[in-house]
């Protein structure tokens, strides 16, 4: 699946597991710029960060602990 509209935006909260790394690349290569709201896994955000933008994606990395209803603002 390709992504056509240049504005799809992927939001992955989940990117310590394998698995949100995995569906952010997938994302990436299909065309789509991300969002990443991480809690405590600095390197692996930066380097995810790094692998979208390999792709020509833009990718924005937000350190945010989003599991507390307060917490999310700012976002």
């Amino acid at each position: 699946m390709k992504i056509e509209r240049r504005k799809c935006w992927f939001l992955d909260s989940g990117l310590f597991f394998f698995y949100g790394f995995a569906t952010a690349i997938a994302f990436a290569k299909e065309g789509a710029d991300l969002c990443i709201v991480y809690f405590d896994e600095d390197n692996d955000a930066q380097q995810t960060q790094k692998d979208v933008e390999s792709f020509g994606r833009r990718c924005i990395v937000l350190k945010k602990d989003i599991t507390v209803e307060e917490k999310p603002s700012g976002l």
